[in-house]
Parts: structure tokens; C-alpha cells; sequence
């Protein structure tokens, strides 16, 4: 067994309230946090850890669903609404990617 005063305790916690890993106040990009799900700073719930780069895929990949749903009913109904809500998911989806690319120069405290 190793010696306990050799181990490094778990700071995800400490980290998780420091607002140099907080974007905007709104998205948690720390690279030395391995877990994918963070507990949100305010409030009940869990938040993605985007410094994971799983993380934008499954963003990139719900959007991409709602999106390739909504042209879906587009094209079978031919409403103008789930053309709007396509335009609204894509968007969202372009978003994401542009933010995946941003946050890998993304360095903490900036």
C-alpha cells in the first residue's frame, strides 16, 4: 500500500467553485477535472465538463438530432415552425463547433 501522506486528495470539488474554470459563468472547461459530469455551482443538477472533448460530441450529436428531427418534419408537413426550429438547432449545432474549437486554446483563468 502506499503511504497516506503521499496521496493527493481529490480537488475536483475545490475546483469546481473556482471561477477561473467557469466560461461566461455558465460552462466548466477544466483539464486537469477527469470527470465528464460536474456538479452545477448553483442550484440542483450536473453540468458537462467541456475540457473533455466527449463532451461536445454528445452537445454537438443531442443538436444534431433535434435538428435532423425538425427537417425531418419539415419535409413530411412542410410547416413553416419546424423550419424555423431546424434553422434554431442548426445554429445551435454551429455553436457548439465553433466553441469546441475556441475552448482547446481555451486556458484557465483567461
Amino acid at each position: 500500500m502506499s503511504d497516506p501522506s503521499q496521496m493527493q486528495p481529490f480537488q475536483g470539488s475545490d475546483q469546481r467553485n473556482n471561477q477561473k474554470y467557469w466560461a461566461g459563468g455558465l460552462f466548466y472547461i477544466n483539464p486537469n477535472d477527469k470527470r465528464l459530469w460536474v456538479e452545477k455551482r448553483f442550484g440542483y443538477g450536473w453540468t458537462l465538463n467541456f475540457a473533455r472533448p466527449i463532451a461536445w460530441w454528445l452537445s454537438g450529436g443531442f443538436f444534431a438530432l433535434l435538428a435532423i428531427m425538425q427537417l425531418v418534419f419539415f419535409i413530411a408537413f412542410q410547416n413553416a415552425i419546424n423550419l424555423v426550429i431546424f434553422l434554431l438547432f442548426f445554429g445551435l449545432l454551429l455553436v457548439i463547433l465553433i466553441g469546441f474549437f475556441s475552448t482547446r486554446s481555451f486556458k484557465p483563468g483567461q
